[in-house]
């Protein structure tokens, strides 16, 4: 069994790994609104995302923010899936 540990922005490493070749990411993702980690902001597309089965969908705008530190509690989630 081969293993390989990526150090880094998830954004950025899972964009390094093959496609159809990983089976788990392990992260920690930071909480809404509480701490700020002195990274350079992200900028997140726009998204549309059900919350939960059975809600209708939303649509999140693009925006430019860490994550962790955007408007709205549903923005933060939509940057989480």
């Amino acid at each position: 069994m081969h293993h390989k540990f990526y150090l880094g922005h998830v954004i950025d490493c899972l964009k390094a790994i093959k496609s159809d070749t990983v089976q788990t990411v392990v992260t920690s993702p930071p909480y809404f609104g509480l701490r700020d980690y002195g990274l350079p902001p992200t900028e997140w597309p726009e998204i549309t995302y059900s919350p939960m089965a059975g809600v209708p969908s939303i649509t999140i705008p693009s925006m430019v923010c860490c994550h962790g530190l955007e408007p709205d509690p549903l923005s933060f989630i939509s940057h989480e899936v």
